[in-house]
């Protein structure tokens, strides 16, 4: 009502998307130049831990972590990975000290995914990409008739994913990590 500030969370670099689980104690947070989610507890107006985005040998940055959603039994967070066209699936069913987040896999995407959400029975997952399939031959504008040769005539698109099984993940995961020609630490 007064629009004052009543409190201010410390983040990463570019916060992006956020998303509050069900008890409304833990703000999660997308960081999009961090390679990281912040976690911040509510209650206390702090940041309770971070989600490092490190799914790789190879210590690269730029995997871009543009929006988040969560599973209806907030269980598992899933966070768009616009640099490695991926879907990010982290386990936050239990806190290990400042620890928030396992880990679980990846699911490849269209070209840069940028939001999320996850269907009310948890089954399927529907992820918004900005690239899509690319700019196209550049001859026509996607209206009839008329003709456009830049480079920002791009077409997004939905990628609607039934959420994977364990095994999937994995096969899943396998093929992230070849996309990008990237080792994964658990290799």
């Amino acid at each position: 009502r007064t629009r004052a500030v009543i409190a201010r969370w410390p983040v990463q670099e570019h916060p992006n998307e956020m998303i509050l689980d069900r008890a409304g104690r833990r703000l999660y947070v997308a960081n999009g130049n961090s390679d990281a989610v912040s976690v911040i507890d509510t209650r206390s107006n702090t940041l309770a831990g971070v989600i490092e985005i490190a799914p790789f040998r190879e210590r690269k940055i730029g995997y871009a972590p543009t929006a988040v959603a969560l599973s209806p039994d907030f269980n598992r967070l899933y966070v768009t990975l616009g640099g490695l066209n991926a879907v990010g699936v982290y386990d936050v069913s239990a806190t290990m000290g400042l620890k928030y987040g396992v880990f679980k896999g990846l699911i490849p995407t269209g070209w840069y995914p940028a939001s999320i959400d996850i269907s009310g029975d948890g089954t399927m997952i529907a992820v918004g990409t900005l690239l899509g399939v690319g700019s196209g031959d550049g001859r026509t504008s996607g209206h009839p008739g008329k003709t456009a040769g830049f480079v920002h005539s791009v077409r997004g698109s939905v990628n609607v994913i039934p959420v994977p099984t364990d095994a999937e993940l994995t096969a899943y995961t396998t093929s992230v990590a070849q996309n990008n020609r990237l080792t994964l630490l658990s290799q």
